[in-house]
């Protein structure tokens, strides 16, 4: 280690928080901004998909409009091209919004836990009544000209 000085250095320290908050702002700004682009970017794919659905649908609409007004078509043919449409249409629904369930075939399928679901809430419920007439029973005893005695 040296033991003799070369000189001394001088640091300047720049303590203006302008630029730091400036560049904070910024960052924050883009940040807003890129989450609109891509709430955005989102939205229009929804819209995009929504509409090939859509075109999907009436494609198979058209097809079955057309075996139906050709001279040629047997009720056999319709039967068949009726079913086909329908199965097409499922088929799309189901690949654009899920398979969708009703809300009794829901609770029946989960029967017992809707059951426990309503028997506590009934339970909380009752006892939350309870604290509360306590409390109010309590606070109607209590003597205002004696300084919280019983009365």
């Amino acid at each position: 280690m040296a033991t003799h000085r070369v000189g001394k250095i001088y640091v300047e320290l720049d303590l203006d928080k302008t630029r730091y908050m400036r560049s904070q702002q910024t960052l924050l700004k883009e940040s807003q901004d890129g989450a609109k682009i891509l709430e955005k970017n989102f939205k229009n794919l929804g819209i995009k998909s929504g509409a090939t659905f859509d075109l999907m649908r009436a494609q198979a609409e058209q097809s079955f409009q057309a075996i139906k007004r050709s001279g040629q078509t047997t009720a056999n043919d319709l039967i068949r091209a009726e079913k086909a449409k329908n199965d097409q249409l499922k088929r799309l629904n189901d690949e654009q919004f899920g398979h969708q369930e009703s809300m009794l075939k829901k609770l029946k399928s989960n029967w017992l836990g809707v059951t426990a679901a309503v028997v506590g809430a009934y339970i909380a419920i009752n006892k939350a009544v309870d604290v509360a007439q306590k409390y109010i029973k309590a606070a109607s005893d209590v003597d205002p000209a004696s300084g919280g005695g019983a009365g």
